[in-house]
C-alpha cells in the first residue's frame, strides 16, 4: 500500500470515529434508545445483509443507513422495502439465510406494511429485529417480545408530529446504533 493510500484510508478511519462518536452523542441528547431484547445472531462478521422495512420516514431512514453502510462498511449489504410485499423484494433463499436481519420499523409500533412483513417472516425465519417508538399501542413490538424476537425503542425527547422528517438526523443515529448492536459497526 502507498503511502497516499495509507493516509487517505487513516484519514477515512478517523472521520468514521468522529462520525461515530457525534452519533451517539446526538442519541443521547436528543433521543431516548434501549433494547429489549438483543439480537442473539449479532456479532462481527455475522450480518451480512440487512433488509429494512418501513415506511415514510423510516424508510428515509433506511435509505440513509443503506448509503452509510455502503461507504463505510461495503460488507454488509442493505436493502430498503418500503411497500406491502416483502417477498416481492426478497427470495426465499435470502430469508433462509443466517447472515440476514430483517429490521422492521414503524415508530407508531401500528404501521400496517410492517405488521405484514412480520407476519410473513415470523412464519419462515427467526433472524427479526423490530424498531419501533414502544408507545401505547405497539403491535409490532408486542408481537416480536411475544414470539422472542429481538425488540429495539427510540423516543424522541421533543418531537415534532407535524413533520416527523424533521427527526431523521436522530432516527439516523439511532439506527447506527442498532448497527452496534448487531455486531455491523
Amino acid at each position: 500500500m502507498s503511502d497516499t493510500t495509507a493516509s487517505a484510508l487513516g484519514d477515512r478511519v478517523e472521520r468514521f470515529k468522529l462520525l461515530n462518536a457525534k452519533m451517539a452523542e446526538q442519541v443521547t441528547r436528543t433521543t431516548s434508545y434501549r433494547c429489549l431484547r438483543p439480537y442473539p445472531h449479532a456479532g462481527k462478521n455475522r450480518v451480512r445483509r440487512i433488509v429494512l422495512m418501513g415506511m415514510g420516514c423510516s424508510a428515509v431512514v433506511g435509505d440513509l443507513l443503506r448509503l452509510f453502510l455502503f461507504a463505510e462498511h461495503n460488507h454488509v449489504e442493505a436493502l430498503v422495502i418500503n411497500d406491502y410485499c416483502l417477498d416481492w423484494y426478497v427470495n426465499d433463499e435470502a430469508v433462509a439465510d443466517p447472515h440476514t436481519v430483517f429490521v422492521l420499523c414503524s415508530y407508531s409500533g401500528s404501521s400496517q406494511e410492517p405488521l405484514i412483513a412480520y407476519d410473513y417472516l415470523a412464519a419462515r425465519t427467526n433472524n427479526i429485529v423490530v424498531w419501533s417508538s414502544g408507545k401505547g399501542g405497539d403491535e409490532l413490538e408486542a408481537r416480536a417480545l411475544a414470539d422472542g424476537h429481538a425488540a429495539f425503542q427510540w423516543q424522541l425527547n421533543e418531537e415534532d408530529p407535524e413533520y416527523p422528517l424533521f427527526s431523521a438526523v436522530e432516527f439516523f443515529a439511532s439506527a447506527t446504533a442498532i448497527c452496534r448492536e448487531l455486531g455491523i459497526v
